[in-house]
C-alpha cells in the first residue's frame, strides 16, 4: 500500500524545484479527491435516508471530476497546468462564496489565505502577490455592487470589507516574503551542492591524472628494471662472444712474439687479424653500452644498424637454443629519433619470439624483414612459433600480461614496446598471430630532423 501510495504522487520531473512543487501538489490534490469522494458518499446517504437532495450530489459529483482530471492533468506532465487551473478553481468557487455570505464570514477568509499560500508554493510567490490584488480588487467591487446586480449577500459594512482586504494583504506579504526566502535558501543551497560537486569531480580528476602519473612513472622504472634483468641473463652469452676476438687477438699476438726476423714480412697480417677482433669487441661492447643507456636525444639513425646490433647482442642466445635469424633489410632507410629507443623494440621483439619458439622441437626460425613503404619504415619480425593464445590476443600489449612463466617474464616487454613506438615514433604496432606462428610489424613514419 505504501509503495502503491508513493507511486501515486512521487514527481516525474528532472528538475528539483519542479519536482518540489509538482510533489506538493499532487499531495493536496490528493487529500481534496479523498475528501470529496467521502462527502459525494455522505451525500448519497443523505439523499437515500430523505434528508438529502440531489443537487448536492451532483455538485460533490462534478467536484471530485474537476479535481480527478487535474490530477491526471499533473500525472501526466503537465503539472503546471494543472496548478494554475487548481489555484484558479479554488478563487472562483471562493470568489462566489463571497457573493453569497459575505467576505467577513470566517471560513472564507481562511480558504482565501489558504489560497494566497499555496499558489506561492505551487507557483510562485509573484504569482501570490498579484493574486491577492485581483481577489482584493473583486471583494470590493462585489461588495458595492451586490445590491444593484442582485446577489443574495449577507449585510456588512464597507469597513468589514476593508478590514477583510487589509487582512489578505498581510498574509499576502507574509506568504511572499516566507516563500522567497525558501526559495532563495533552496537556490543557495543548490548552488554550494553543485560547487561541492564541481569541486569534488576536479578533485577526482587531479586524482585520477596523479594516479596516472605514478602508474606510468613506476611503469617505465619497471620497464628500465625488466630491462637490465633481460641484458644480466643475457650477460653469459655476452662474455662467451667476447671470448672469441679476445681469443684471436691474443693468439695473434703469440705469433707476433715467435717470429724471427725473416718471418716479419708476415707480421702485418697477424695485425690486421688482431685489429680485426679488436674492432669487432668494441662494436659488440658499443652495442651492449647502448642495450643498457637511459640518454634521450633524437637524431637522423639507420635502423638497419640497430637491427645488426640487437642481433650481435641474441647471437649467443639463438644459436644456444638452435635459432636461425635471416634479415631482409633495406639499408638505405634512415628515421628521425633516438636510436636506443628504436634498438629497444628490436631486442623487446626478437627476446619474445626467442622465448616463443623454445618449446619448438625443430625448425625454429626468426625472419627480420625492414622495408619502405607510403613514406613509412615497416618492420616486420616473423617467428615459427605456437603462436598467442585467444585467452590474451586482446590485451597482449597490457603491462603484466605474460605467457611466459612468472620467473621467466614479467609482461613488461610488449607494453614498452608499444608505447615507445605510439609515443615516441608516432607509429603503430600489429600483430597477425596462428598456431603457425606469429608476426609483429612496427610502421614508422619517415621524417628527417628539420634544420
Amino acid at each position: 500500500m505504501k509503495k502503491f501510495i508513493l507511486g501515486l504522487i512521487r514527481p516525474r520531473s528532472k528538475n528539483d524545484d519542479v519536482a518540489r512543487k509538482e510533489f506538493i501538489l499532487n499531495i493536496l490534490l490528493s487529500c481534496i479527491i479523498v475528501l470529496s469522494i467521502f462527502a459525494l458518499l455522505a451525500n448519497i446517504l443523505y439523499l437515500f435516508s430523505g434528508t438529502g437532495q440531489i443537487s448536492a450530489v451532483y455538485s460533490t459529483s462534478i467536484i471530485l471530476f474537476i479535481f480527478l482530471f487535474l490530477f491526471f492533468l499533473s500525472r501526466r506532465g503537465k503539472h503546471v497546468v494543472s496548478a494554475n487551473l487548481f489555484i484558479s478553481s479554488m478563487t472562483l468557487i471562493c470568489l462566489l462564496a463571497s457573493a453569497q455570505v459575505g467576505v467577513h464570514f470566517p471560513q472564507i477568509l481562511l480558504i482565501y489565505a489558504l489560497i494566497i499560500i499555496m499558489s506561492g508554493i505551487l507557483i510562485s510567490a509573484t504569482f501570490s502577490m498579484i493574486l491577492s490584488v485581483i481577489i482584493s480588487f473583486t471583494l470590493i467591487i462585489i461588495s458595492t455592487n451586490s445590491k444593484s446586480v442582485g446577489l443574495k449577500t449577507i449585510e456588512w459594512q464597507m469597513q468589514d470589507t476593508v478590514v477583510a482586504v487589509i487582512t489578505i494583504a498581510i498574509i499576502s506579504v507574509m506568504s511572499w516574503l516566507s516563500t522567497h526566502e525558501i526559495e532563495k535558501s533552496l537556490k543557495r543551497a543548490r548552488k554550494s551542492e553543485a560547487d561541492l560537486k564541481k569541486e569534488r569531480d576536479s578533485l577526482e580528476i587531479k586524482v585520477e591524472e596523479r594516479t596516472n602519473e605514478l602508474k606510468a612513472s613506476q611503469l617505465k622504472q619497471l620497464a628500465q628494471m625488466s630491462h637490465f634483468a633481460e641484458m644480466g641473463k643475457l650477460a653469459s652469452g655476452i662474455f662467451h662472444d667476447l671470448v672469441n676476438p679476445l681469443t684471436a687477438v691474443s693468439l695473434n699476438l703469440e705469433q707476433l712474439k715467435s717470429i724471427d726476423s725473416k718471418q716479419m714480412q708476415g707480421v702485418s697480417i697477424y695485425l690486421k687479424q688482431a685489429l680485426t677482433a679488436t674492432n669487432k669487441m668494441d662494436d659488440f661492447i658499443r652495442s651492449v653500452k647502448k642495450q643498457i643507456s637511459t640518454a634521450e636525444f633524437k637524431n637522423n639513425f639507420s635502423p638497419a644498424r640497430e637491427i645488426t646490433d640487437s642481433i650481435s647482442i641474441l647471437h649467443y642466445k639463438c644459436n644456444e637454443k638452435g635459432i636461425c635469424i635471416s634479415t631482409d633489410i633495406e639499408l638505405k632507410t634512415k628515421l628521425y629519433g633516438n636510436p636506443l629507443k628504436y634498438s629497444q623494440i628490436i631486442t623487446n621483439l626478437l627476446s619474445n619470439s626467442i622465448d616463443a619458439l623454445c618449446n619448438q622441437k625443430d625448425g625454429r626460425k626468426i625472419n627480420i624483414k625492414l622495408y619502405e613503404s607510403n613514406d613509412c619504415s615497416i618492420l616486420e619480425v616473423t617467428d615459427n612459433g605456437c603462436g598467442i593464445s585467444d585467452e590474451i590476443k586482446d590485451k597482449v600489449f597490457d603491462p603484466f600480461v605474460t605467457t611466459k612463466d612468472f620467473d621467466k617474464g614479467t609482461g613488461i616487454g610488449l607494453s614498452t614496446v608499444k608505447e615507445v613506438v605510439e609515443n615516441h615514433f608516432n607509429g603503430k604496432i600489429s600483430f597477425e598471430t596462428n598456431d603457425k606462428g606469429t608476426k609483429f610489424s612496427v610502421l614508422i613514419p619517415i621524417k628527417q630532423e628539420q634544420s
